[in-house]
């Protein structure tokens, strides 16, 4: 990102057109500019100043007979490996061909392509080995099989699709080969209302994207993620729902961003196969309680739980949840309410975790301290029904003093019983 904003300000700055460069694949006169210098060396097509653009110019006759040997080992076969495509609203380049594109290329970057909706098979024609950055921005194009060339890059590294058109993601079977070493893949911005399911082919994604579009539902039967993920990103869309998150082998994943999602239910095994996961966000959520999936976490480290609405997100005692903190002892950003006081999470179940076993009692009182800041940490240990250790045979109940009293029967009330029977019939049986 940092590189291409360099090469748009380096395009501002220089204002009107470049002295020919006889090196530059495209010829002289074109709306395609190539611009050397000591720091990089790129190609800029565009059409702010000149709105006749409306496709890209043909390169060059003998830059398309180059068959260097350079290029079939996946060397650049020239200076310029950058090519930038900068548009205003007002170009109309709908499809790019082939023979537009030079060969060797190793960075393809088009901004503003509001109305391009189809690219060539053969657009990257002599980039397959070389080119590992693709970039398209605000694209109409509603179908990732549309840019059939992409399967072609042997390659591709990083894709970034965004701010445009996508409703579906699909991905060529050939991917499904291990070869293809796709990496990063940023599809956020459009308006995908489902993760695509044809993730799994690409066996060396590691982070994954979706911020910002229509997905309704996490973690489906007919779903499966990449084992090789690190990173999983779907902030920012319509999740109502989360089911047990699924993978084609033992996952990888480190961090995963559901913030700012409407999510108001999560299955208890949504995160079963996530026990490498070290960070989760959650920020924003429309929970009812803490949810009870996080449990599965064995490794986490830092988890945002802050509700969208405080007021409805509760504390909730619950034995799984103390053991688990107790043991992994995560940072928890956030706060829930218990009896209509707001309570630290953090606080709250580490104060959760009794010396015994914690059995859930749902009448019990929760001792409440508050803090400097005016919040309150609570506890669900102190008068929650309590298993003393092995040692003991007897449930104990605190009273509100204090004090205990052993659970026996009531034998002392059969006793009085037993004695009032026979001195009634004593008494009938003399008088």
């Amino acid at each position: 990102m940092l590189k291409t904003l360099t090469l748009i300000l380096t395009l501002c700055v220089s204002g009107g057109r470049t002295e020919y460069d006889p090196k530059c694949p495209y010829p002289e006169g074109s709306l395609c500019e190539c611009n050397s210098n000591p720091s990089s060396s790129f190609i800029a097509c565009r059409g702010k100043y000149n709105r006749e653009l409306t496709e890209l110019p043909q390169i060059r006759q003998e830059v398309k007979e180059i068959n260097s040997q350079d290029v079939k080992q996946g060397m650049s076969a020239g200076p310029f490996t950058r090519l930038v495509i900068l548009l205003d609203p007002y170009q109309n380049i709908t499809s790019i061909r082939g023979g537009s594109i030079p060969p060797g290329l190793e960075i393809f970057t088009c901004e503003s392509c509001t109305s391009l909706t189809s690219i060539s098979p053969n657009a990257f024609s002599g980039s397959e080995k070389t080119l590992t950055v693709v970039k398209v921005k605000n694209s109409p194009m509603e179908n990732l099989l549309n840019f059939q060339a992409m399967f072609r890059l042997e390659a591709l590294t990083t894709l970034i699709w965004i701010g445009g058109g996508l409703v579906h993601a699909d991905f060529s079977p050939d991917w499904e080969n291990s070869k293809y070493p796709l990496r990063n893949l940023h599809l956020s911005g459009n308006r995908l209302t489902k993760v695509p399911k044809q993730l799994f082919r690409l066996a060396r994604l590691t982070k994954l994207v979706l911020h910002n579009n229509l997905i309704t539902v996490v973690g489906r039967h007919d779903i499966l993620f990449p084992s090789s993920l690190k990173e999983i990103d779907i902030g920012s869309n319509k999740i109502g729902k989360m089911q047990t998150i699924r993978f084609d082998g033992d996952p990888s994943l480190k961090n995963l961003n559901l913030a700012f999602n409407p999510i108001t239910d999560i299955s208890d095994n949504a995160f079963w196969y996530l026990s490498k996961l070290e960070d989760l966000s959650l920020s924003h959520h429309q929970l009812r309680r803490i949810p009870l999936a996080l449990k599965r976490l064995t490794g986490l480290k830092h988890a945002n739980l802050v509700p969208k609405r405080e007021a409805d997100f509760k504390c909730t005692c619950n034995q799984y949840l103390a053991v688990w903190f107790s043991d992994v002892n995560p940072n928890i950003v956030g706060t829930c309410m218990h009896k209509n006081v707001r309570v630290n999470i953090t606080q709250f179940l580490t104060k959760s975790a009794p010396k015994a076993k914690c059995v859930e009692d749902k009448d019990s009182d929760d001792e409440i301290k508050r803090d400097e800041k005016g919040t309150s940490s609570a506890s669900c240990a102190p008068k929650a029904k309590c298993v003393e250790d092995k040692d003991s045979d007897d449930e104990i109940k605190r009273d509100e003093k204090g004090t205990s009293s052993a659970s026996y029967p009531t034998y002392n009330k059969l006793v009085l019983i037993f004695f009032f029977y026979v001195s009634v019939c004593w008494y009938v049986y003399f008088s």
